[in-house]
């Protein structure tokens, strides 16, 4: 009999004991997340608090303790702290650190590389290049790296996947830009201020995080003197919305420009005409209800609403064919791209 049962007639119970180390999850608390945060957040139990009745937890990822007392325990499950062998781990460039000893680190930590071209047991070609080079320090393989080649063969010994910057389109767009240092935009003078643009937007042009890009050009009669291409913050999940965030950041550049030229002496007395070649993004910015298409997109875009309510603004609809903004959003056809030129007024004659 133990003195607990002497004491208050019953068996103690261990029931309230877990098991060291084991995976463990605590409550988030609501005023402290967010509503898309998770509920709860894993830990590892390492203990129990004297002075009150919780749990002492440890968060691996941020290396902090905490008490809590709502906590669900998985006492099958553990935490992997193994690390990965593919990785190789190397002094830093600023210490005194030899490529001897980072060849005994790399031995320890992975397995060395073998050739493809290798027969049996034969060592690589490169073991010998390296032995060759023993007495370089860090410092310099990194100066080797800078200048090119010589330090990228080296680095790629080591274990390091190397960056090659690839310049061979850079020196496409140079030898591009050379053939048409003659081309310019013809500018002719004009006693009609009104200004005239035009909005468009691609749809998740961007493969890597399926953002879509936004471009709009402004004309003052036939000249285009102002213009911008820039992928917009946002996902969108259709070509509406894409047209109509689009179209909202070239009204607000236009709202601008109004301003600018009313400072010059030349106001616009009729709203600012925006083309666009979506007809709901342009039923969008006319109807100021909420339903299923709008009611997601952010409320700074329909700053436009407002706009063709004080009738700054007027949305009108223009063929796609016929829609000068394509070039800014999305690669196109010889024919298509000559013809957007021509409207342009680009020219190389003098």
């Amino acid at each position: 009999m133990t003195p607990q049962e002497a004491w208050s007639g019953r068996k103690p119970g261990i029931a309230h004991l877990r098991v060291f180390g084991s995976k463990s999850y605590a409550h988030v608390p609501d005023q402290t997340r967010s509503k898309l945060d998770d509920k709860s957040k894993p830990f590892i139990f390492i203990g129990y608090d004297s002075n009150t009745k919780g749990y002492m937890l440890y968060d691996p990822t941020s290396q902090k303790t905490m008490i809590s007392r709502d906590v669900e325990f998985d006492e099958e499950g553990a935490w992997d702290f193994s690390t990965d062998n593919d990785s190789t781990f190397i002094p830093p460039f600023g210490d005194q650190g030899t490529i001897e000893q980072v060849t005994e680190v790399q031995q320890e930590q992975t397995t060395p590389p073998t050739s493809p071209t290798s027969v049996g047991g034969s060592p690589p070609s490169f073991l010998n290049e390296r032995a060759t080079q023993r007495t370089r320090s860090l410092d310099e393989v990194k100066d080797d790296t800078e200048r090119g080649k010589g330090g990228s063969d080296t680095i790629q010994e080591l274990g390091w996947k190397p960056t090659v910057l690839n310049l061979h389109k850079a020196g496409y767009i140079v030898r591009y830009k050379a053939r048409t240092i003659d081309y310019g935009l013809l500018y002719s003078a004009t006693n009609d201020y009104r200004l005239v643009g035009y909005s468009n937007s691609d749809w998740a042009g961007d493969t890597d995080d399926r953002k879509s890009t936004s471009g709009y050009v402004f004309y003052m009669r036939d000249t285009a003197f102002t213009w911008m291409s820039k992928k917009q913050p946002i996902v969108t999940l259709s070509t509406c919305e894409a047209e109509y965030v689009a179209a909202t950041f070239s009204v607000c550049h236009a709202i601008w420009l109004r301003s600018l030229l009313s400072e010059l002496g030349w106001p616009q007395k009729e709203p600012t005409i925006i083309c666009v070649d979506n007809k709901f993004a342009i039923a969008l910015s006319k109807n100021p209800v909420f339903h299923n298409q709008s009611k997601h997109i952010d409320t700074r875009y329909h700053y436009i609403r407002e706009c063709v309510a004080n009738q700054e603004i007027q949305v009108k609809y223009v063929k796609s064919q016929d829609q000068v903004a394509d070039i800014f959003t999305k690669p196109l056809k010889y024919d298509d791209f000559i013809k957007i030129r021509t409207l342009f007024r680009m020219t190389n004659q003098v």
